[in-house]
């Protein structure tokens, strides 16, 4: 598997440099607190070599790139996706504002022979600790930077790299987040992507609705369907038919291929009470390429006896990949 580095750096909106740029560097640490300026704002522009030269601040000026896979003498490691971090100025929180996808990570910082651009020549820069090929690095905008690197124990704290340890179940959760984020999906459950307006989404999810509706009311199942979405039940349809028990459905609908869904904890308490045999009449119906001419329907049911989730559209066995997050309602009342 492809190893990850998480690496902190200040807060800007595009790290093309500052002189003669319309940005700022917020944060990263005392010397760019004091300065203004720090290594890292140069890390996304494109060089005249094709590459993208990466910089974070490391304290002792080490990478421990062993942690990445490479032997003792190694000088880098080639093959990382390395994810740059910082901390918005809006909320405090570490982010993720961008990646390099297979870059070489060194182990000690390195001195450019000549300068790579014309910025890194304006801004004075003399080093950095990362390369990619500039088309691998990927600057999300500040209206994508949603997803958050916690600083409590097992994650980041107040380092500048991070190396997660995926033996702890949250942070293997989360490792797949980025990993599929990566990949060029947006992250599972309530990280979506922002160019996907609302009223695409409605569209998404009545097209959903229509499919698994008309799926359940063919020849020969025959059902009923009534719609329960504004009920707060924890399904959005109900397929009843003469002398059987009521199906109860929860509908998804996905613009894209890839099966990964957001439960409200509503719905995931009822998806609980499925696996744990108290909801056996529940069916998970994912419709995948909704707006498409040919959308997929699959319908997973769980089964007590075998422990197996199943996909009762085609009969075989379906796996699915459960991670919860935490998230919070927060109230403020104040007195004049």
């Amino acid at each position: 598997m492809t190893p990850l580095l998480f690496c902190f750096t200040g807060w800007m909106e595009k790290y093309r440099g500052l002189d003669a740029q319309q940005d700022e560097l917020i944060g990263g640490g005392a010397y760019p607190d004091e300065h203004g300026v720090g290594g890292e704002i140069c890390n996304f522009v494109e060089c005249n070599d094709g590459n993208t030269y990466g910089f974070f601040e490391s304290g002792d000026h080490q990478t421990n790139i062993s942690r990445l896979g490479a032997s003792a003498n190694d000088e880098w490691i080639d093959g990382v996706n390395v994810v740059w971090m910082a901390a918005s100025p809006d909320d405090g929180k570490r982010k993720i504002v961008g990646w390099y996808a297979d870059a070489r990570v060194y182990r000690h910082r390195q001195l450019f022979g000549s300068l790579p651009s014309k910025q890194h020549a304006r801004d004075r820069l003399v080093d950095y600790k990362v390369v990619a090929p500039a088309s691998s690095a990927v600057l999300l905008p500040l209206t994508d930077r949603h997803l958050i690197v916690k600083k409590s124990r097992s994650w980041s704290g107040q380092a500048q790299c991070w190396y997660p340890d995926t033996s702890v179940p949250e942070v293997a959760a989360f490792d797949r987040q980025v990993r599929t984020l990566i990949a060029g999906e947006a992250p599972a459950l309530n990280v979506q992507k922002a160019a996907v307006d609302t009223n695409q989404r409605l569209q998404v999810e009545a097209r959903a609705i229509a499919v698994v509706t008309e799926y359940f009311e063919a020849a020969p199942k025959a059902y009923s369907i009534k719609s329960v979405e504004r009920d707060n039940v924890g399904w959005d349809l109900e397929a009843r038919r003469n002398g059987e028990q009521t199906l109860h459905l929860e509908v998804k609908g996905l613009s894209g291929t890839q099966a990964r869904i957001g439960l409200t904890p509503n719905e995931y308490r009822i998806l609980q009470d499925h696996i744990a045999g108290i909801e056996p009449d529940y069916r998970l119906c994912i419709v995948t390429g909704a707006l498409s001419n040919a959308p997929r329907l699959q319908i997973v049911q769980f089964s007590p006896e075998t422990r197996e989730w199943r996909n009762t559209v085609t009969g075989v066995v379906a796996q699915l990949g459960i991670d919860p997050v935490e998230s919070a309602f927060v109230s403020v009342t104040t007195t004049e």
